[in-house]
This record gives C-alpha cells, sequence and structure tokens, in this order.
C-alpha cells in the first residue's frame, strides 16, 4: 500500500510538471499568481490537493529553467524596487532637508532685514532729539533740514511714511513732556483756586519757564489750564466726600440735631475745618454744603448701624 501511494504521488507530481512544461511562457521570471490562474482548470492541476505542494512543485520546475533573456530575475527585480524604493525616500528626505533649510534661511534674512530697519530707526530717533525740539515744527519743513544732515543716510531702510511717524510720536512726546512740565508749574502756583480765571492765573505764572516752554499758542494754555481746573474740581470734591466718611462724629443722628441746634452745626462745621480737604472748596462753598447735607440725609435714611454682634440671618444658616 505505501509503495502504491508513493508511486501515485509521483505520478501526480509529474504530471503537474508537465502540465508546467506545457506553458511555453513559463520562465524563471514567472510569479506562482499568474501561473496559477492560467492552469487552475486542469485536471492534472486539481489532481494535486495541497496548494502548497502545488507552489512547491512550480518553484522546482522554475530552479530548473534557464534564463535566456537579458532581463533581471524575480530576485533581482525585487532587489532593484528595493533599491528604488530607498533611492527615493533619500530624495524625499534630500527635498524636505532643502525646503527646511530654505523657509529657515528666509526667516534668517527676515530677521536681519527687520534688525537692519530696526537699526535705521533708532538713527533717525537719535537726529530728531538732536534737531527738533521745537513741539510745534512741522514734517514738511522738518524733513528739508533733516535731509541735509549725513545721518540721514543711515536712515534709508525705513521709508518716508515710517519717518513721519516717528516724527510725530517725537513731537508728541516732547508737547507730553511741556505740559506735564506747564501742570507742575500750576501745581506749584499756590494762589491758584479752583475757579480762579485764566487771565487772572496767568498773571501769576507767565514770567516761569515752564509757561513759554509750553509752546506759542495762548489758547492751548489756556485750554490745559482749564482742563486741570475741572480734573481739580472733581478730585476736591472726592476728597471731601472720603473726609465726612472719616468723621466718627458725624452719625445718623446728626441732622436731627443740626436742625435743633445751630451750635451743634458749628461743632460739624469746626471739626472739618481742621482739614484742607474741606478748605480748598471754599471757593465752591454751595457745591460743599451741598454735598455735606446729601450725606446727613443719606446717614439718617440708614439709620443706626447694626451692634457689633449682629449676624446676617443667612450666615447663622451658612454655619448651621
Amino acid at each position: 500500500c505505501v509503495c502504491v501511494c508513493v508511486c501515485v504521488c509521483v505520478q501526480l507530481k509529474n504530471d503537474f510538471v508537465e502540465l508546467l512544461r506545457e506553458q511555453k511562457s513559463l520562465s524563471v521570471r514567472s510569479h506562482w499568481k499568474k501561473v496559477k490562474a492560467a492552469i487552475a482548470d486542469d485536471s492534472r492541476y486539481k489532481a494535486v490537493e495541497s496548494s502548497s505542494l502545488r507552489e512547491d512543485y512550480f518553484k522546482e520546475y522554475i530552479k530548473t529553467l534557464t534564463d535566456t533573456s537579458n532581463e533581471p530575475g524575480v530576485a533581482a527585480v525585487e532587489e532593484r524596487d528595493r533599491q528604488e524604493r530607498i533611492q527615493a525616500s533619500l530624495r524625499e528626505r534630500e527635498r524636505e532637508v532643502m525646503m527646511s533649510r530654505t523657509a529657515q534661511e528666509k526667516e534668517w534674512d527676515r530677521e536681519k532685514e527687520e534688525l537692519r530697519k530696526s537699526e535705521a530707526a533708532q538713527h533717525f530717533k537719535a537726529l530728531l532729539v538732536d534737531m527738533v525740539r521745537n513741539a510745534d515744527a512741522t514734517w514738511h519743513d522738518t524733513k528739508k533740514n533733516l535731509r541735509k544732515d549725513h545721518r540721514w543716510e543711515l536712515t534709508e531702510l525705513i521709508d518716508d511714511h515710517e519717518r513721519e511717524k516717528l516724527f510725530r510720536s517725537h513731537v508728541n512726546n516732547l508737547l507730553e513732556r511741556k505740559r506735564l512740565q506747564f501742570r507742575r508749574l500750576m501745581e506749584e502756583t499756590s494762589q491758584i483756586t479752583l475757579t480762579m480765571p485764566w487771565k487772572k492765573a496767568r498773571k501769576l505764572i507767565k514770567e516761569d519757564p515752564r509757561y513759554k516752554n509750553f509752546g506759542d499758542s495762548d489758547e492751548r494754555r489756556e485750554a490745559e489750564y482749564d482742563y486741570y481746573l475741572r480734573e481739580k474740581m472733581v478730585a476736591a470734591k472726592e476728597d471731601f466726600k472720603k473726609l465726612l466718611l472719616e468723621i466718627k462724629s458725624i452719625t445718623y443722628r446728626t441732622r436731627a440735631l443740626v436742625q435743633e441746634s445751630e451750635k451743634h452745626y458749628k461743632d460739624v462745621i469746626d471739626v472739618l475745618k481742621n482739614d484742607k480737604r474741606y478748605l480748598i472748596l471754599d471757593c465752591e462753598a454751595e457745591e460743599r454744603e451741598k454735598i455735606l447735607q446729601n450725606y446727613l440725609v443719606e446717614l439718617e435714611e440708614k439709620g443706626p448701624p447694626p451692634p457689633p454682634t449682629a449676624t446676617n440671618p443667612s450666615d447663622r444658616l451658612k454655619r448651621l
């Protein structure tokens, strides 16, 4: 029985090889998948039941063939494909590196350009500091003078639009410094009250250099003076309200006591007179009195404050 089985297997293999031999297109470069599709209907193919055995027979047969063409074999083709993939990968990596380097170089160039422009702007600012000291200067006239200076060439990387922006910023800074000096002059002049007209205040400060340095326009000085007084008035009223809050002797009962006794009102005023926040509003006595009376009414309406030991009911509930 064993001998019979062996003989049968040998015969099946021989038949299968004969089938392969009949395929005239077979060569050392043939692939099993394609060959299998071409012979799958043949009885000699089906007689070999094991698919792996069929492939083994095919590979053995292929090895016996001679490559009569100049084309590479399967292994060579696979190796060539592998090398091509490697080369393609290397080229792609090289391209990525080149693109990255190009982007980086562009960024470096941009940074260098920005640095050069920044240096040009600094040169122009220095030129302005040296040559422009009048806050009333105009760009049209100033540009003509600046062009005559040799340092103008150092600013070629910035255009006229940028130069004009820097000029206006410089002039505004000059004006702001002079404005602050002018306000300091008004602060230091103690004779100026919160309601003093400009013409009267002007006589007190016009000989000071800070008055003249603020510019040639008297309208600008008057406008700044008016703005200064408005700010001072608002601040003085707020300070007076804070003073009232600090006087502990003024309570919710004070309004009633003042109405009953003129002496009690005088006592309140005597206490307030000890503070400059009350005195500074002497020029606005009616407004000051209105603020005081409104405060007394507000205290009276609120009534007595809760005792120190009193607690909010909601707070007690939270603790529970």
